[in-house]
């Protein structure tokens, strides 16, 4: 059945062998082709034409899809000059072989295994980048446009497993629509049509809602703004994991996929979660549907000529982004020097900074150490912290800890980065950092020791020079 009020009339014939050519001259300015391709580009999306049982419209979008590549396969072989007819572009692309390379390899599947690693240059995509003047219209029209395809495309996929469940072919479905997954083992393929079909499609359709999305165009919106107004496809989907609060591992598609079966998603978690596997697709450079990461990048791209004003009424006002360096040779701020019931873990002296205790860890524990932390503080967005130490190490093969950075978060879960002896140097002036972009860590502590035994002879000298902390909104350290 065809729901005639939705979208445009489907064709008769669907799969057409004979083609009309519309030849149209276009001004030469970027901003007028960026323009026009953003238009036709609708004609490449299921969503704008009428949907029918039979799913017709992704057929006939294949057709534009596969008509507008050509097209810009001979823009680019003819600098923009039009050919006289299309007989000869035809001819073109029959007898060279490189254009009907190049057409194959846009129109057909990544070859990507399921140990190849993600694609560096995806992942430092721009999906919003307007550097002349950072326009907050320009950007934000980007990031709804962002938020509202990837919510499009992730509807198409759950009602295409939809379909197919009652199908009997989920598998054969997730693989036509996500390539990339296509020599993951039987198990993880049955068991990823079973998650999205049982876990995920209820939830997200619930979830995704005008407000959330609205919200989430904010909250990109001013990950923008604090990053020169650029944000990259790693940016956009670490912005989602950070709200899902589910850990990934990005090495290859295999372990992503099993984190994707594992993860418990709750709530809005779904979907932050699907939009998750969105992103990490095409960071593997696969294709999503019809669309690869360039395809989705055009159309965000073309929102550069769609400026939205609605931040200025529908998001609040951005978080200021701060960087505190505390130098200890001057004063502690809020630091404290911790005590574990055993006596004072550091010593401070102005003029000279924090410098080692000779104490007891625990019974029958001994070290050369500092240990501060913070006070606790109202919860507030971290998203670096950097210490600067000097180090003469009095024990080197040792797999205790000899560094450590620990930001707990209001939940009282710990986010830490730690060394061991064995894998630290002496030396003067090191750094040793923590990156984590977190929104509600309410504790920082860090730990510099230099001998740790279970005797009193103690050995070696470090010195805590400064501790360099990076965040957005309440800077507890002023």
């Amino acid at each position: 059945m065809t729901d005639p009020d939705k979208g445009w009339q489907l064709p008769t014939v669907v799969s057409p062998t004979e083609f009309w050519c519309y030849k149209i001259y276009v001004p030469k300015d970027i901003a007028y082709l960026r323009a026009l391709r953003g238009a036709i580009g609708e004609l490449a999306y299921n969503w704008n034409w009428q949907r029918d049982t039979s799913h017709t419209a992704s057929i006939v979008v294949q057709n534009w899809i596969d008509k507008i590549l050509e097209a810009d396969i001979a823009f680019n072989l003819s600098d923009g000059e039009c050919v006289p007819t299309c007989e000869e572009i035809l001819e073109c692309i029959l007898t060279d072989a490189d254009v009907r390379n190049a057409i194959a390899s846009l129109s057909s599947s990544s070859n990507i295994q399921s140990n190849s690693p993600q694609n560096s240059t995806n992942l430092a995509g721009q999906l919003v980048n307007n550097p002349a003047g950072c326009n907050n219209d320009i950007i934000y029209g980007m990031t709804v446009q962002l938020v509202e395809f990837a919510d499009r495309l992730i509807k198409d996929l759950l009602e295409g497993i939809k379909a197919s469940n009652l199908a009997g072919d989920n598998v054969g479905f997730l693989i036509s629509a996500i390539p990339v997954i296509e020599t993951l083992p039987i198990d993880e393929l049955f068991e990823l049509g079973y998650k999205i079909a049982n876990d995920m499609e209820v939830a997200y359709l619930g979830a995704s809602t005008e407000l959330l999305k609205t919200e989430i165009a904010c909250e990109l919106f001013c990950l923008a703004q604090s990053n020169n107004c650029v944000l990259t496809l790693e940016m956009v989907r670490d912005y989602f994991q950070t709200k899902a609060d589910v850990t990934f591992s990005y090495d290859d598609p295999l372990a992503f996929i099993v984190d994707f079966i594992t993860g418990v998603f709750v709530s809005n978690a779904v979907y932050y979660g699907m939009n998750i596997l969105f992103f990490q697709i095409m960071a593997f450079g696969g294709k999503f549907l019809e669309y690869f990461f360039e395809d989705y990048l055009r159309v965000i791209n073309s929102m550069f000529n769609d400026p939205n004003p609605d931040w200025s009424t529908e998001c609040d006002t951005c978080p200021d982004t701060w960087n505190w360096n505390s130098d200890f040779d001057t004063d502690e701020n809020i630091w404290e020097i911790t005590d574990l019931g055993f006596g004072a873990l550091a010593n401070w002296a102005s003029s000279v900074g924090y410098t080692t205790a000779d104490a007891s860890t625990g019974a029958g524990s001994y070290s050369r150490i500092i240990r501060i932390a913070t006070p606790v503080f109202t919860p507030t967005q971290i998203t670096h912290i950097e210490f600067n130490f000097d180090m003469t190490k009095g024990i080197t093969t040792s797999t205790a800890t000899a560094l450590a950075i620990v930001a707990t978060k209001n939940n009282d879960s710990l986010i830490q980065q730690l060394r061991t002896f064995t894998s630290t140097s002496d030396g003067a002036s090191q750094t040793f950092e923590l990156d984590l972009n977190e929104p509600d860590i309410k504790q920082i502590l860090i730990l510099v020791r230099c001998w740790t035994g279970v005797t009193t002879n103690y050995a070696g000298a470090t010195k805590l020079n400064s501790i360099n902390v990076q965040g957005e909104g309440f800077n507890p350290f002023e």
